[in-house]
């Protein structure tokens, strides 16, 4: 089998089935024998279930559930277990994946020595919509109006993706600083001289990798909730030098939810200094302050800001006394 698609979801049925549905359609381009689908249901009380058990009978579909929520690491090892493709590629529940894109993952990791990065998009017209196909808003916005574009139907994603592409966003989530980040992304993907340096480019989804690289450094690392993705592909480049590559046409879009924003920066006590702990790379240590000079205004004096990878790859190479001084000092690092 050429391919096995992880999903993790936790109480997200409505876009789920729409997830699933774009990988019915995705497979149809593979062959039912190239490519499987395994969801985890990470302790959903909606009616994840109930879609699994509709789509069992379309999809080459194994579903694991968890009794309680395990988390995203934990949940995506355990789909990883089950897989059986010699491709594992990792998606979240609430995305929706361009027709091409199976086919793209598996093209581009014929040898399956690299990390195949999709692009990624969001709809932000769906964001106060639990169901998007029904009109279903989130109960805090129950009295809100809603407009006949944020909808978003099986059959658009079935039928009608050129349409649904031209509403989409660079950028996994609504705003100008993931959209700049995302960009900046793209450019260094597309230097082959900063090979060395990609591991930071890897999207929390939409990204491949062989099941025997994956295996061989023991998969993710269950105690990191964010940034999960970004160890992994350290772990791979430190350890089998496996490096990151981007594959055009394999897009994947992000249905956003009003309620769900998963900023690193918000919570950097919770994931840094584990990851910092398992990587001494310098330019781990910068990465928070390059996603801090995206905001306009930066909080960050200007000597500290920076703009580009190769800068954030310059300045890892140079002296972080002052760096080490803000973060000492400062509250976003939790200083002060």
């Amino acid at each position: 089998m050429d391919i096995s698609v992880v999903v993790i979801t936790r109480n997200e049925g409505p876009r789920l089935r729409l997830c699933l549905a774009s990988l019915h359609e995705a497979l149809k381009r593979m062959g039912s024998s190239s490519a499987e689908v395994v969801v985890v249901n990470d302790g959903s009380l909606d009616e994840t279930s109930v879609i699994l058990e509709r789509f069992a009978n379309i999809l080459p579909l194994t579903a694991i559930h968890h009794a309680q929520s395990k988390g995203r690491s934990a949940s995506r090892n355990a789909g990883a277990e089950r897989a059986c493709g010699r491709l594992l590629l990792f998606l979240d529940g609430d995305t929706i994946v361009a027709p091409q894109c199976l086919e793209r993952h598996v093209a581009l990791n014929a040898e399956g020595h690299t990390i195949a990065r999709g692009e990624v998009y969001h709809f932000r017209q769906p964001r106060f919509l639990r169901d998007p196909e029904l009109g279903e808003l989130f109960p805090e916005y129950n009295t809100r109006p809603i407009e006949p574009h944020e909808f978003m139907r099986e059959a658009d994603v079935r039928q009608g993706f050129p349409a649904l592409h031209s509403k989409a966003v660079l950028g996994i989530y609504p705003g100008s600083v993931p959209r700049r980040l995302a960009e900046l992304e793209l450019l260094a993907l597309k230097d082959s001289s900063l090979q060395h340096s990609l591991w930071m480019t890897v999207s929390a989804h939409n990204f491949s990798v062989s099941r025997e690289s994956f295996f061989s450094v023991g998969g993710f690392c269950e105690s990191l909730e964010m940034n999960e993705h970004r160890d992994l592909a350290l772990t791979l480049f430190e350890s089998k030098s496996i490096p990151v590559r981007l594959i055009d046409g394999a897009e994947s879009y992000h249905l956003c939810h009003s309620t769900t924003w998963r900023d690193p920066l918000h919570i950097l006590a919770e994931w840094e200094p584990l990851f910092l702990e398992r990587h001494t790379n310098s330019e781990a240590r910068l990465l928070p302050f390059f996603w801090m000079s995206l905001s306009e205004p930066t909080p960050l004096p200007e000597e500290l800001v920076i703009r580009s990878v190769p800068e954030l790859i310059t300045k890892a190479r140079g002296d972080l006394s002052s760096f080490e001084k803000f973060r000492q000092l400062s509250p976003l690092f939790g200083g002060g």
